[in-house]
């Protein structure tokens, strides 16, 4: 006896896979045959209105991958998400993605010669490019990405008039290493303040014939970490929508004030510090970490772990803070699908599938089974809370109990596309100049404005 056609008609809807690794990538045969021996069935049972049913089954699986294979290109600048991308294609027959290499993604979005279906890298979030982006709201309608399950913070630099336009994967937050022998017995156990830097490093200091044969730490060792002390003291860099940079001028200049106070308080003034660089510093740090020359050096998470494991025993590290907050690097990783982009639904899927939590924990096994050198996911911690909380720890036993809490990390707003260049060349040497000197350098603001009207800056 054949079946009405409104129950012919949900039985097939309800037995559609939603599942898009069976429907597009691994088609379940068993399925379709089911699907369209029902469809058949309603038209023997319903006339024109079954023939409908019909099409619309025949449309859906044609629309699939069933008949066809997929290719998805994905541009990447980070070698390290091949390893990724092999993993992907393994576990999806009609559905493959192929890479591609951009040194400068930002160019590439903006001459628009080439157009992929996936940007993956850094700087994706600047005003100048937001606008080439497809939105990606109806994967949090649909519930194929979960939306809670990000930083919150992490998601809103990827906004683009309120829709989230690219998506974030991963970052790398700033760590201080240290000799555990060295460092007194009530310090924090996840993270070290900068004023713990500055007040360890004076008892260690040692000089022999007025020169510095010991030095604890120097904020200019490591010239990111005038930049990272700045933000952490509240500099707040970051682009509007017109794309004009904007800081806390007071913050700025307290953070200079902190830093130039450490340079000639602690360390005796910049020629004392140069003077320590010149004799010591042209050897690696680790290795002035095991000679007690020196007290801490910076890294970041992208670096740890290996560093660690080429060291060993007595080392330890904190993450760097200011306040309870602990920075995070800008330049977070971020996926999305330009408008311009040829498959789209490929895209999707393949954005669905990097977001599920199943799917990361798979990451980072690939990472222990293929043995590569890189840290977490592409050097990272991932967007996803749960991961970093659940899954880091089981693959990097040195963090259990040093995993960060959502509040304490400090994600960076929207900033410019060429923000590493302007950062690098204007920014961080007008901080340096700043903190070993007593009179104010050029405006900052006019700084900028010079070298952006004399570079191509987007």
């Amino acid at each position: 006896m054949l079946l009405p056609l409104e129950s012919c008609a949900f039985n097939a809807r309800n037995n559609q896979v939603s599942d898009q690794r069976k429907s597009c990538g691994r088609p379940n045969i068993l399925y379709w045959t089911f699907a369209f021996r029902i469809s058949v069935a309603s038209v023997s049972c319903a006339g024109k209105k079954g023939i409908v049913i019909l099409l619309m089954t025949l449309g859906l699986m044609s629309g699939c991958s069933l008949f066809r294979n997929d290719t998805i290109k994905l541009c990447i600048n980070r070698p390290e998400i091949a390893a990724y991308i092999e993993y992907f294609n393994s576990q999806f027959e009609n559905i493959r993605v192929e890479l591609c290499y951009k040194s400068s993604m930002v160019q590439s979005l903006l001459e628009g010669k080439e157009t992929p279906d996936l940007y993956f890298g850094e700087w994706l979030t600047g005003s100048a490019v937001l606008d080439y982006f497809e939105s990606l709201e109806d994967l949090f309608r649909k519930g194929r990405i979960n939306r809670d399950g990000f930083y919150k913070t992490i998601l809103t630099p990827g906004i683009y008039e309120k829709r989230q336009v690219v998506l974030p994967f991963s970052f790398t937050i700033p760590a201080v290493i240290f000799s555990s022998a060295e460092i007194q017995a009530n310090m924090p156990n996840l993270i070290i303040p900068i004023e713990y830097l500055k007040e360890q490093g004076s008892p260690f200091n040692q000089k022999v014939r007025s020169q510095f044969k010991r030095m604890g730490f120097s904020p200019l060792w490591n010239r990111d970490f005038l930049y990272i002390s700045s933000v952490l003291v509240g500099a707040g860099f970051r682009e509007d929508i017109d794309r004009k940079i904007h800081w806390n001028d007071e913050a700025l200049q307290n953070a200079v004030e902190f830093l130039r106070e450490w340079v000639n308080e602690i360390n005796g003034g910049y020629d004392m510090e140069k003077a320590f660089e010149d004799k010591y510093m042209y050897e690696p740090v680790s290795k002035l970490l095991k000679e007690n020359r020196i007290l801490f050096y910076l890294t970041d998470s992208r670096h740890l772990f290996q560093i660690l494991e080429e060291q060993k025993r007595d080392r330890d590290f904190r993450w760097l803070s200011y306040d309870h907050k602990i920075y995070v690097n800008e330049e977070v990783l971020y996926i999305g699908i330009p408008k311009q982009a040829k498959n789209k639904r490929g895209a999707r899927i393949f954005l669905e599938w990097l977001y599920q939590g199943e799917t990361q924990s798979n990451l980072l096994r690939v990472n222990q089974a293929k043995r590569l050198r890189v840290f977490g996911l592409a050097g990272g911690f991932s967007a996803l809370r749960d991961i970093n909380e659940r899954e880091f720890p089981k693959y990097y036993p040195l963090l259990i109990g040093k995993i960060p809490a959502a509040d304490y990390l400090l994600f960076p707003g929207p900033m410019p596309t060429d923000w590493e260049e302007i950062k690098n060349d204007v920014v961080i040497p007008w901080i340096f100049e700043s903190a070993i000197s007593e009179s104010q350098p050029e405006d900052l603001e006019q700084k900028i404005k010079v070298y952006k009207s004399g570079n191509n800056i987007y």
